[in-house]
């Protein structure tokens, strides 16, 4: 009698270990699925093609419908900074509303970051130099700057720290500026997307 009353006991713990291992496997297979769906998700991307320009970004990002002068594209990530979203713009401006007399895209480039810091509160420039985008000559302006909250914020919020960049390109009498901002807290995390945002540009 003994005998067989372990024999059954043994049955049913055997029983209850198996079921916990296909728990456990199934939890894992359902935890590998959601990472392969989260990747492929992530990857995918979405064109725009407008006024000469051509470009890529990613599928989750919000375009925005943008009115103010020369703006041909804006989007944001939604995920990012609540106070201020991640964002990308593309400008497409003649060429005499910022080099009047310039002798070459560095002298528009001075010119822009000068307007830019008429109309932005506390700009400051970083740095700016040459770059190659597109497979084009460029300039690259990197700058910081203080914003509002972008979405609203309540009453007493307390305004953003900015990190942007500025790329101008120059095809015959337009310029091209495509702008990458991020609040200093997800600027690092951000600048993956905007690498990958410059390397499928294309201007003409």
């Amino acid at each position: 009698m003994t005998a067989i009353t372990i024999s059954k006991a043994s049955s049913r713990a055997e029983r209850v270990a198996a079921g916990e291992w296909l728990v456990w496997l199934t939890v894992l297979l359902m935890l590998g699925a959601g990472l392969f769906l989260r990747d492929r998700i992530e990857g995918r991307t979405e064109t725009f093609k407008q006024d000469g320009v051509t470009l890529q970004y990613p599928a989750d990002w919000t375009l925005l419908a943008d009115e103010e002068d020369f703006h041909i594209f804006h989007v944001i990530d939604p995920t990012s900074s609540v106070q201020f979203p991640t964002s990308v713009r593309v400008r497409r401006i003649p060429l005499g509303e910022l080099g009047r007399g310039a002798s070459s895209l560095g002298d528009v480039a001075l010119s822009w970051s000068t307007r830019q810091g008429q109309k932005i509160p506390i700009y400051n420039v970083l740095q700016i130099q040459p770059a190659t985008v597109a497979r084009q000559p460029a300039i690259a302006v990197d700058y910081a700057h203080v914003a509002e909250p972008a979405m609203g914020g309540a009453a007493g919020s307390v305004p953003a720290v900015v990190r942007a960049q500025d790329i101008l390109l120059q095809n015959g009498d337009t310029i091209t500026v495509v702008t990458f901002e991020a609040s200093t807290d997800t600027y690092q995390q951000e600048v993956e997307h905007w690498e990958k945002i410059l390397a499928s540009l294309d201007v003409k």
